[in-house]
């Protein structure tokens, strides 16, 4: 797995500063002192809990040795929205600060959006389901691919799209959310489609009942059976559309290039053509 870079390396602190030779520390002459209560995290920020232990520490740290890196934030209003920083800015107000060193900087929400995505991916402490978000985000609102998000973000593509598999089922992303699954668990319990079966699955290896390899065993077991089922069976075809309705109502037309729209029309004929003849073996 590639290294994340450090803190200090990540893409959106290029060009704040440069670092001093007396002290090795970087020094920002773009940082102002801003009063904290005009600085608000921004509402699109996708990740929204941090863990109460550390962000103790961290407070503790900057009151013992200051902030030593600001925060980023975009002029609004009368106040400031945050870039990036979120975590030192809620640890900056656990001990009271009342002013907090930030770089401000000119960006739309949309570019502002981007590059706090870009900088929370990079951390190693974000939530794994919070950091699938992310990635949805900076595909669904930036246009990334993969491909060009792996690169952007060091990660490999497999990485990534271990990531998003997460997001497949609200079930497993809430567990692993709550730290009751981990992130290998849930790729392999995202296999079963079946969510009854995947529940069920899901609380045994909350119970500890399962290992890996038995995980692994009874996942494969669960999709072989799957396959055996009736061609035409009514709680399973059920789920399937509830699935497909779900992809198809996120699905934005005008984002599709025509090669794309071409072949998602003839996929929606042929789903049309089916359902037709379907209807009229079952009258």
């Amino acid at each position: 797995m590639p290294k994340r870079p450090k803190v200090a390396e990540m893409e959106i602190w290029k060009e704040l500063g440069t670092v001093t030779e007396e002290t090795g520390i970087r020094a920002f002459k773009e940082a102002k002192l801003i009063d904290i209560a005009r600085i608000q995290p921004s509402s699109l920020q996708p990740r929204k809990s941090f863990d109460r232990e550390a962000l103790r520490e961290l407070a503790e740290s900057i009151r013992e040795r200051g902030l030593l890196q600001p925060i980023v934030v975009r002029p609004e209003g009368d106040g400031f929205i945050i870039i990036a920083g979120h975590r030192r800015y809620e640890a900056c107000k656990l001990i009271g600060m009342e002013h907090i060193p930030s770089v401000v900087r000119e960006a739309s929400e949309h570019e502002a959006l981007e590059q706090s995505l870009i900088e929370n991916v990079q951390r190693e402490d974000i939530n794994p389901v919070e950091e699938a978000q992310c990635y949805r985000l900076l595909m669904d609102e930036h246009g990334y691919s993969i491909r060009n998000m792996a690169a952007k973000v060091h990660k490999s593509v497999g990485y990534i799209h271990g990531r998003l598999e997460l997001l497949k089922h609200e079930d497993l992303a809430r567990s692993v959310s709550q730290s009751q699954v981990g992130v290998f668990e849930a790729r392999e319990l995202a296999k079963v489609e079946d969510e009854e079966a995947r529940q069920k699955l899901t609380e045994r290896v909350v119970a500890g009942e399962l290992d890996r390899e038995t995980l692994k065993r009874e996942v494969k077991k669960l999709r072989g059976k799957a396959q055996q089922l009736p061609l035409f069976d009514v709680r399973a075809l059920s789920r399937r559309w509830g699935h497909l309705r779900k992809d198809l109502e996120a699905l934005d037309v005008e984002k599709l290039a025509d090669e794309e729209r071409e072949k998602a029309h003839g996929i929606l004929e042929e789903i049309k053509q089916t359902a037709e003849e379907m209807l009229t073996r079952i009258q």
